[in-house]
């Protein structure tokens, strides 16, 4: 995750301890790495905000874009999180991302933030979709919507 989700972080995690009664049990799938795993994992968590990612193609690259918006905050700036040279297309990325969606609807990914603190990413629908995923209006890019987590041990 990138240097402003951890700042954002420092500063929200704090507060979310002040009230536990935010504390929810999260089952998840773990794919792994590779998406052979599926390993069913419960955790405690505490909700922390929403990401959403703008997968464009620029030229032979593929970019990935990123903006956070933490619980009662507001959206974060568009931040570049990756460049590197393009693997298929971007029908082809969008259409495995749906795939393993209508597959795997409870799947996770966890990462590590710092200093110890976990961070559990989830697939979400926002308001006005009908899944987590959606096509730009130029056709150009896609973005994909996510709920994220804190893991409290």
């Amino acid at each position: 995750m990138p240097k402003i989700l951890y700042g954002i972080f420092l500063f929200v995690l704090p507060v979310l301890f002040l009230y536990p009664q935010n504390v929810e049990k999260i089952t998840y799938m773990d794919l792994g790495p590779d998406g052979s795993q599926r390993i069913n994992m419960t955790v405690n968590a505490v909700f922390a905000g929403w990401e959403q990612m703008e997968i464009r193609q620029e030229g032979n690259l593929r970019a990935v874009y990123q903006w956070f918006c933490p619980v009662n905050g507001e959206w974060s700036a568009r931040e570049l999180m990756e460049k590197r040279p393009m693997q298929g297309t971007l029908n082809q990325q969008y259409d495995a991302l749906l795939r393993d969606y209508t597959i795997f609807p409870n799947a996770g990914s966890v990462s590590q933030l710092g200093k110890g603190i976990n961070g559990l990413r989830m697939l979400d629908i926002p308001e006005r979709q009908s899944k987590p995923m959606w096509w730009s209006t130029d056709g150009n890019s896609f973005f994909v919507f996510y709920k994220v987590y804190l893991i409290i041990k």
